[in-house]
């Protein structure tokens, strides 16, 4: 099954659907010059210091994404520049097109990969829970001492021997 884009535009529809949720916020900017291309925005009562030159802004949104944050996309709504234009370039189409224009190239399976020297991964294990511990009658039996035999067992119980009330023997009771 191949998926099918319709990728038309300068930037990928990824982008394109990007900036359509920034462009609510974006559009509430509140935007100042300042010196040296740099640009005051205020939104929310927060002020950002965006630079369109070097695609920076305080929020520090764009430096991560590559796409232009609500508040740089606020000076470029201002300006009435296009947004497209200030995408960083991983973005674009024509990156994109390059990446997969050989295709996807299928792997082996999973024998056939090499093997290292190193140890295996292994899943850790879980770490203890927080909170008291539930006690378990394993818990509540008396812990023999360091010098206790483990294999030692306890006195038998003898019997209770009845005797006669009368004449005190053991032969019967008074009954």
């Amino acid at each position: 099954m191949f998926l099918v884009f319709d990728v038309s535009g300068l930037c990928t529809p990824y982008v394109a659907r990007f900036l359509a949720k920034e462009h609510d916020k974006a559009s509430e900017c509140q935007v100042h010059p300042s010196t040296n291309g740099c640009f005051e925005v205020t939104l929310d009562g927060d002020k950002h210091r965006v630079s369109l030159q070097n695609m920076t802004c305080t929020c520090k949104k764009y430096q991560i994404c590559g796409i232009p944050c609500e508040h740089a996309y606020g000076v470029i709504l201002k300006r009435t520049l296009s947004a497209d234009d200030y995408v960083c370039q991983w973005f674009r189409t024509a990156m994109w097109r390059l990446n997969y224009t050989n295709g996807i190239t299928p792997q082996r399976g999973a024998r056939h990969w090499p093997s290292t020297l190193g140890e295996n991964v292994h899943v850790p294990p879980e770490p203890p829970q927080p909170g008291r511990k539930k006690i378990t009658k394993a818990d509540k039996k008396r812990k023999p001492g360091v010098n206790e035999s483990p294999v030692k067992k306890k006195p038998k119980h003898k019997k209770r021997i009845m005797h006669c009330g009368i004449c005190g023997s053991d032969q019967h009771n008074r009954r």
